[in-house]
């Protein structure tokens, strides 16, 4: 179904995204998107989810390079507000929800959390840190409202991760 503009809030990752070719290796996780309705009248919602097999397991970045290619096409374009400056959450200050309440529905990359770290709740919560190829980088599908296509398929390719210290 093609929706009039397509709102992305990515938790956990965007491995895989939709479907489409991402990894060439053995996938050990399945992917979950979860579609609800969006505060901003006509646009749907979209959640990633990775589930890893084993409680243990820990998912600490997703990536994007010239041997595995990661995209997300949202041909009616992806919502971003321009309330929140960053590429992640951590742009989103919960205080100006009820001001700004499209705030919600802004596409951004995260792991593990459902907003910005500083007000998740979770000791040693971190926001997410990106490298990206400056000759084709992924900031701007979540920075340019709407943008249409996030790609990274170079040698040097692109990825945002945790740390391991991070506790989400």
């Amino acid at each position: 179904m093609i929706l009039s503009r397509f709102v992305k809030t990515v938790l956990c990752a965007l491995v895989a995204t939709c479907g489409v070719s991402v990894l060439g290796f053995a996938q050990d996780f399945s992917l979950t998107v979860e579609a609800t309705p969006a505060v901003t009248e006509g646009l749907t919602q979209y959640r990633f989810y990775v589930n890893m097999n084993d409680a243990s397991d820990r998912m600490s970045a997703v990536f994007g390079n010239n041997e595995y290619m990661l995209t997300v096409d949202a041909p009616d374009g992806a919502f971003n507000s321009p309330f929140n400056s960053s590429w992640n959450a951590s742009g989103i200050n919960p205080a100006f929800v009820p001001v700004f309440p499209d705030l919600v529905d802004d596409t951004y990359a995260t792991i593990g959390l459902e907003g910005p770290a500083s007000s998740s709740g979770l000791e040693g919560a971190a926001d997410p840190s990106i490298v990206e190829d400056s000759n084709q980088p992924i900031t701007p599908f979540f920075l340019n409202d709407g943008a249409t296509t996030l790609l990274s398929n170079t040698l040097t390719g692109a990825s945002w991760y945790i740390l391991n210290t991070a506790s989400n």
